[in-house]
């Protein structure tokens, strides 16, 4: 009695140890892929959230390049994202332009590893894909040991025990496993049309199979146009772009003589890109501004706005006096080092072709069409 008694103890305390321990550092396959690195999150019914991605196996956390103020001035740092708000993300971008060298490098070292398989991966690949396969006979063996190592005894203590192991071995292969779908194994590597939601509309994404997942699926080298966000007072990321610089300047309310002038926050952005570029509008809350200025390769422009709201400034003040601020890429120049940041807290919404990696959630996405291999 007694010796059943502790090695059912053993057995549970032990299994949860593992399990406690597995889903500590198991992290999903795909989100994996994107940790460290500077990433958009969009989501439904919300402005893109940009910054460093930290995933964590309840959720994600992205870290902002620059601390910002929310509207009652309370200073945020980071935006979460628990497991059960997932369903909420459109899609996890990571654009090429903004990876600096050291990001470039990281992110080819793991790109490679997808085209240079070797036959140890493959192994590998193969018995996680079986271990799924057999799942359900794993996690029912463990409570055969538990019934062997009791002997012909009987215990209602021990058999108490048993749903409670199977639900540990159930939590312990989820952790580390990853269903196993024919279909999307035999695309790993290729091109492939993946059709998501949103709102309404379907989206087509045309890219590399990388890795899926139970809730996602990971695509490369994806290039589409669409609107990004840039969030104006994130001078980090304006700074990152490699085919966008950006020269901010604002003057301050004046007056000479009896004529007023109005404050103005004027912009100029340069485009090094291959494509042309499109400034659409300002953007934030309720306040738009249209611009509607198209960029071609190697050209600028400028634009000017009077009506910027004084909340949108940092402290709900205008600054007093003039002040400029030039945001080029670390290809041309160096970075402008300030104190005390004074750019306004509003999207500057920019259309054009990108170059983007993406991790799009299953309950939105699904492949659609198979393609060659990349």
């Amino acid at each position: 009695m007694d010796n059943i008694f502790y090695i059912t103890l053993i057995f549970v305390f032990g299994a949860a140890l593992i399990s406690f321990v597995i889903q500590r550092w198991a992290l999903d396959r795909c989100l994996k892929h994107f940790s460290n690195f500077y990433v958009s999150i969009e989501q439904e019914g919300r402005d893109p959230v940009w910054g460093e991605l930290t995933v964590y196996p309840g959720g994600i956390e992205v870290i902002y390049s620059e601390a910002r103020a929310d509207d009652t001035g309370n200073t945020e740092t980071s935006y979460i994202v628990f497991e059960d708000q997932m369903d909420k993300i459109l899609a996890i971008e990571r654009y090429h332009e903004e990876l600096d060298e050291k990001d470039k490098t990281r992110r080819l070292k793991d790109v490679n590893s997808l085209k240079k398989r070797g036959l140890l991966k493959k192994i590998a690949r193969g018995l996680r894909n079986l271990s799924n396969a057999f799942k359900d006979a794993i996690s029912q063996s463990m409570g055969l040991v538990v019934a062997q190592s009791r002997g012909k005894a009987s215990s209602s203590l021990a058999k108490s025990q048993d749903a409670g192991i199977k639900k540990i071995g159930d939590e312990a292969l989820g952790a580390v496993s990853n269903r196993f779908e024919p279909i999307l194994e035999r695309y790993i590597g290729s091109r492939v049309i993946v059709e998501s939601e949103n709102g309404d509309e379907t989206c087509r994404h045309l890219g590399i199979l990388k890795e899926y997942s139970s809730n996602w699926i990971e695509l490369l080298e994806c290039t589409e146009k669409h609107e990004t966000y840039f969030l104006v007072s994130d001078s980090e990321r304006l700074r990152l772009n490699r085919d966008i610089d950006f020269f901010m300047k604002w003057t301050p309310e004046q007056k000479k003589g009896r004529r007023r002038f109005k404050s103005i926050f004027q912009c100029r952005v340069r485009n090094f890109g291959e494509k042309p570029i499109r400034i659409c509008r300002f953007e934030k809350g309720d306040y738009e501004h249209k611009i509607d200025i198209e960029i071609l390769p190697g050209a600028d422009a400028d634009f000017k706005v009077k009506d910027l709201p004084p909340e949108f400034f940092s402290g709900n003040l205008h600054p007093e006096t003039e002040q400029a601020m030039i945001l080029e890429s670390p290809h041309r120049g160096e970075h402008q080092e300030n104190a005390e940041s004074w750019l306004p807290e509003i999207n500057l919404v920019i259309e054009g072709e990108r170059v983007l990696d993406l991790c799009l959630p299953r309950s939105k996405a699904i492949l659609r069409h198979g393609g060659p291999a990349a």
